[in-house]
């Protein structure tokens, strides 16, 4: 019989840290930050030094959207995706609340779908732009319309998708 730990010898909820933190370092792609033994908001730094508030904005949309994958509960998994990453974007130092994911559920929703959604047949392609719009509004305070019908894709008679 396998014996149990202690929680002192598991390290208690550091070990949250580090998971989170590997979670991270899978979904941003970056190899170098999986093996660094640093800390989750050193990890971060390391990823976006450097970068345009623009692609910072484009790297948390594709995260979150990646995040939103995992797709782990029947039902909830876009309220869990956005709980976890209301916590992320605090420990990034931004004041992100439940009343702005909350307000544009129905957006946030269908960004994330559209972030994942390809039909190359018919010329879509998988974007972060409406999550990179959300984003913008949450983090920057810009007044961009979120609106679900923009993320619409319909097909005319004998054409390729659009949107609309």
């Amino acid at each position: 019989m396998p014996s149990l730990k202690k929680k002192s010898e598991t390290g208690g909820m550091g070990n949250i840290s580090l998971i989170a933190a590997r979670i991270i370092a899978v979904l941003s792609g970056n190899k170098k930050i999986n093996q660094a033994k640093m800390s989750l908001p050193t990890r971060w730094h390391f990823f976006v030094q450097g970068l345009s508030i623009d692609e910072i904005i484009r790297h948390l949309a594709f995260f979150v959207s990646r995040l939103w994958q995992f797709h782990i509960f029947s039902e909830g998994n876009t309220r869990t995706t956005a709980v976890f990453f209301i916590k992320y974007l605090k420990t990034l130092g931004y004041d992100a609340a439940n009343e702005s994911f909350a307000g544009h559920a129905w957006h946030f929703r269908n960004a994330l779908v559209r972030a994942d959604y390809n039909d190359l047949k018919n010329g879509v392609c998988e974007t972060t732009e409406y999550l990179e719009l959300f984003l913008k509004n949450l983090l920057l305070d810009e007044e961009n319309e979120l609106s679900s019908r923009k993320l619409h894709i319909t097909r005319q008679e004998g054409e390729a998708y659009e949107e609309i």
